[in-house]
C-alpha cells in the first residue's frame, strides 16, 4: 500500500479528534472531529482499509502515534489554514498594522487640533507663544548717541530707559543692541561727557605745568641759585645772623653777589625752613663764651651790634638764654 498524503486523519488512539499526517509522520497537531461525531466510513475497499488502519495504529503509548494513517479518511487541510482566526499570522500583521494606522492618526490630529483656537475663543498655547514672540522688539543700538536722541530712539521703539551719569554721549548700553526683549522693557545707559572730561584733563594738565614752571621759577637765576648754594655753605660753616648772611653773600672781600640775588637766596632759604635764625643766635653766643668771657649785657650788645652778629634784640636774648647768662 502507497504512503498516505499529507492531510488530517482520524486520530488512531483518540477516535473523537483528528490528527496531522504530514506525509512521513504524525505531528503533534489535532482537532476535534467536525460537527462532534466520527468521520461516515467509506463504502466498500475504503471501509477496510479504514478498519485495518486504526486496529494497526491502536497501541502505542506515545501521544503521537507511530503508525501512519488510511488514506481514504483523509481529510486534505493545511493545519495552519484552519487555525483560529486570531491565530493567524497575516490576521495579528494586519490587525497590528490597522492599530498603528489609528493610533498614529490620532495623535497627528491631536497635535494638528493644538494649534487651533480653543473652545471659548481662548488661543492655543502655541498660537499665544508665537504672538508673543511677534510683540518683542529687539534693542536699537544708541552707542555714541548724545544723551537726548539715545532716549528718543529708545521711546520710538517702545522702550524705557535711565541714566548713570547726568549729560553727554552713550558710552554703554544694557541690554546690548540685538537683543530681543519686552515692550517697556527698560534700558540702561552710561553716559560721559567727553567734552567737560577733556576740558577737565587739559584744565588738570594747565595747573600741573604752571605748577612746575612755579618751582622752576622759585629755584631763581643761575646767579641766585649759586647764592642760594653759597648761603647754605656758610651757615653749614658758621653762625649767621639774617643780615650778616646778606652782607657775607654782597661783600666785594666776600662773594660779591647782586643785594637782590643775596636777599633771594636767603628768602628761599627761609621758605624752604632751611635756616632758624633763633637756634643761629643760641650758636652765636656759645661760640663768644667759649672764645671770651663776656656779661649777660656785653654778650647781648656782640650779638646784635652792626658791627658784630646783627642779630635783632629778640634772637639775640634767646641765643644768651640758652647760655646760662
Amino acid at each position: 500500500m502507497s504512503t498516505p498524503t499529507p492531510g488530517w486523519y482520524p486520530d488512531p488512539q483518540t477516535p473523537a479528534q483528528l490528527r496531522w499526517w504530514d506525509g512521513t509522520r504524525w505531528t503533534e497537531h489535532s482537532r476535534p472531529l467536525p460537527n462532534g461525531g466520527p468521520p461516515a466510513p467509506s463504502p466498500g475497499p475504503a471501509r477496510a482499509q479504514v478498519t485495518q488502519a486504526a486496529q494497526g495504529s491502536t497501541a502505542p503509548s506515545s501521544s503521537v502515534p507511530s503508525q501512519g494513517p488510511t488514506p481514504a479518511l483523509a481529510v486534505q487541510e493545511d493545519p495552519a489554514a484552519k487555525k483560529p482566526w486570531f491565530r493567524r499570522t497575516w490576521v495579528l500583521v494586519t490587525a497590528g498594522v490597522v492599530v498603528f494606522l489609528v493610533v498614529f492618526g490620532a495623535v497627528a490630529g491631536l497635535g494638528d487640533s493644538g494649534d487651533e483656537a480653543a473652545p471659548g475663543g481662548t488661543p492655543a498655547a502655541s498660537t499665544v507663544a508665537e504672538e508673543s514672540a511677534s510683540d518683542r522688539i529687539e534693542v536699537p543700538d544708541v552707542g555714541g548717541m548724545s544723551l537726548a536722541d539715545a532716549v528718543a530712539a529708545l521711546e520710538a521703539v517702545g522702550l524705557t530707559s535711565d541714566t548713570i551719569g547726568d549729560a553727554g554721549e552713550v558710552e554703554s548700553q544694557s541690554p546690548s543692541s540685538g537683543v530681543e526683549v519686552e515692550p517697556g522693557t527698560q534700558v540702561m545707559l552710561t553716559v560721559v561727557d567727553h567734552a567737560a572730561q577733556e576740558a577737565a584733563e587739559a584744565a588738570a594738565q594747565a595747573e600741573a605745568e604752571a605748577a612746575a614752571a612755579a618751582a622752576e621759577a622759585a629755584k631763581g637765576t643761575l646767579s641766585q641759585q649759586n647764592a642760594y648754594r653759597a648761603a647754605q655753605s656758610y651757615l653749614s660753616y658758621t653762625a649767621f645772623s639774617r643780615a650778616g648772611l646778606i652782607d657775607q653773600l654782597t661783600s666785594e672781600y666776600g662773594e660779591g653777589y647782586p643785594p637782590e640775588d643775596a636777599e633771594f637766596a636767603v628768602a628761599r632759604l627761609e621758605a624752604e625752613g632751611g635756616v632758624d635764625w633763633n637756634a643761629e643766635a643760641a650758636e652765636a653766643a656759645a661760640s663768644y663764651l667759649e672764645y671770651s668771657a663776656f656779661s649777660r649785657q656785653g654778650l647781648l650788645e656782640q650779638l646784635t651790634s652792626e658791627y658784630g652778629e646783627q642779630f635783632t634784640p629778640e634772637q639775640a636774648e634767646y641765643g644768651v638764654s640758652t647760655t646760662g647768662l
